[in-house]
């Protein structure tokens, strides 16, 4: 498997609030954007990942072929991390109503599980067709799941950044858990909306499907949000089922 990363807190922010995690056995992975508007987002980001972190390797999956267990500890990972931020910001003033996306992949030989919550977002990218796999949880989006209003509306909503549901939100808690059946040559890509609300799907295509180093994919995107002026963090984790890594 190859892996790509990169974060970078932009060209207009003073502070990067994306964090993310790569674990040492490269079993899982996790993206978080703190939520813009709320205090202390970058202590919500990095507390998610590295709590999301502590509590999977305390818990190791190992090679369960029992879905019902995967979605079981992922969803006991969201919930608990999801507590430990509450904790802190009903501690301390400084850190009142702090919030964080968060989207978790575990990966096993032929298949990948996703946890997400917020509007970061994951893609999968097959044989130059790629797909939204999680749905974005915002105003607009969930409009637009209603059949309230169209897709081009929902694109250029005002509120379209207006989180619907995040880590730090409320006490009682669900994430939307998903599976992936990994082919050959497959392409998982997770980023936070800094990224995708500058580069489109097609241009995702071009760059990962015609670059073989999945790392220097990463590399490019990022300098190409740069380059447009982006007006938040920006950060993208990319995974190439097959082969070995890059240097």
């Amino acid at each position: 498997m190859q892996i790509g990363v990169r974060t970078d807190k932009g060209v207009m922010r003073e502070k990067n609030e994306d964090s993310y995690y790569v674990s040492d056995n490269r079993r899982f992975f996790i993206i978080a954007d703190g939520v813009g508007g709320c205090n202390a987002g970058d202590v919500a980001s990095k507390t998610a990942v590295e709590s999301a972190a502590d509590f999977l390797k305390n818990n190791p999956l190992e090679n369960s072929t029992d879905d019902k267990k995967v979605y079981s500890c992922l969803s006991a990972c969201i919930k608990k991390v999801n507590r430990i931020i509450l904790d802190i910001a009903r501690s301390d003033i400084e850190y009142k109503g702090m919030g964080t996306t968060i989207i978790i992949l575990y990966t096993f030989p032929d298949k990948v599980f996703l946890a997400h919550m917020g509007d970061s977002r994951a893609y999968l990218l097959r044989n130059r067709v790629i797909t939204q796999i999680t749905e974005d949880h915002t105003i607009p989006a969930e409009l637009f799941r209603s059949g309230k209003i169209s897709f081009n509306e929902a694109e250029n909503h005002p509120q379209r950044n207006v989180i619907t549901k995040a880590l730090g939100m409320i006490d009682e808690i669900e994430a939307d858990m998903y599976k992936i059946v990994l082919e050959d040559k497959d392409i998982m890509i997770l980023c936070t909306d800094g990224l995708y609300e500058e580069v489109d799907e097609k241009e995702l295509v071009d760059l990962f499907s015609d670059e073989e180093n999945i790392q220097l994919s990463c590399d490019i995107i990022v300098k190409l949000v740069n380059s447009r002026q982006s007006k938040d963090n920006i950060t993208i984790l990319a995974l190439k089922n097959g082969g070995d890594d890059i240097q």
